[in-house]
């Protein structure tokens, strides 16, 4: 028998079907490897693609603040509203039922998860606070009996006085434009806005209160300075600080901010002319290094148009950061 199998073995035809096998095996073997290691690609290369500022990035979160968690976090801030009310009834030794008949409307609304949300519409508004559709309508959050002007002045508050003495600070300014010079050309960390013209991109450092620790690394001065203030709403879902970066002859569409409680801040490092700003009914532009505040609840638009100089237009660059309105105790 040993010596037949020898013979097989030691026989052409036989042979030659043991090498196909063991080849249609390796091949086998090679294209899974292939395909295997082609998925692992698509799949390392993903994350990266939204960071391509040649792709326009669309928001996919299901708990961003200015797309599609706006239910979800009227929801969560109305919680803890509720949690604060039945806080104060406990302290006070007020019952529920005592507290229900005090305030009855109130006290549906937090009681109904459906119309949990409608408090901002309903008790705020009743409670005399007027929001005017074409002055300032913040879509998510209003807090009742703030000030509210479409541009701040930084010698009106001391706190913003403060941040502007920092900010337009010489060493400030070369540190910052230093940091942002170090990113300009880089693609991974920015992301394209969608506009009806032009371009706009973002770097975000803190987006929606979230710190965004790559971009941080590749720019930790002007973290450093963000981070310093006490007013930088600094992990608040409507907190956010960012290079922005708007090309010539672009236009941003008239919008509002998500609340009426945060002031926001540009700080210009670049701001050639025909770069425009309106806030409510009030128009500006940008003078480099000048801190600008404005109240973002109010309805908003950017655009730029070419002012018929011979030279060719420049982009126009700020650093953007959120900060508490000056009546809110931080």
């Amino acid at each position: 028998k040993m010596k037949s199998l020898q013979q097989e073995i030691e026989d052409p035809s036989y042979a030659s079907i043991i090498t196909t096998v063991i080849v249609l095996l390796i091949s086998i073997i090679v294209i899974w490897t292939l395909r295997r290691q082609s998925t692992r690609n698509k799949e390392d290369a993903a994350p990266n693609s939204a960071h391509n500022v040649a792709t326009t990035s669309q928001c996919s979160s299901r708990n961003c603040v200015r797309c599609h968690g706006e239910k979800a976090i009227k929801n969560q801030l109305l919680q803890r509203y509720k949690e604060y009310v039945l806080e104060e009834a406990r302290m006070s030794e007020i019952s529920e039922e005592q507290l229900s008949k005090m305030y009855p409307r109130v006290w549906s609304l937090v009681q109904s998860i459906d119309c949990k949300y409608d408090i901002l519409r309903t008790v705020y508004k009743e409670s005399g606070y007027k929001v005017e559709l074409a002055d300032s309508e913040p879509h998510v959050w209003t807090m009742p009996g703030l000030k509210h002007v479409p541009f701040w002045s930084v010698l009106d508050h001391k706190g913003l006085e403060t941040i502007a003495s920092l900010f337009e600070a010489d060493q400030t300014l070369r540190t910052i434009q230093s940091d942002f010079d170090r990113i300009a050309l880089q693609q991974c960390g920015w992301k394209t806005n969608s506009v009806p013209s032009g371009r706009w991109k973002v770097f975000h450092l803190f987006n929606q209160g979230v710190k965004i620790e790559e971009n941080c690394a590749k720019c930790p001065q002007t973290t450093q300075y963000i981070e310093s203030l006490s007013a930088f709403m600094n992990s608040n879902a409507f907190g956010n600080a960012m290079f922005s970066v708007l090309e010539p002859n672009s236009r941003i569409e008239p919008h509002t901010g998500p609340c009426n409680f945060r002031l926001r801040c540009h700080l210009p490092l670049l701001a050639p002319k025909g770069y425009k700003m309106k806030v409510g009914t009030q128009t500006c532009s940008w003078q480099a290094g000048k801190l600008l505040v404005f109240d973002d609840s109010y309805v908003h638009t950017v655009w730029h148009e070419s002012e018929g100089d011979c030279m060719p237009a420049k982009e126009r660059v700020l650093l953007i950061f959120d900060v508490w309105h000056p009546q809110v105790d931080t």
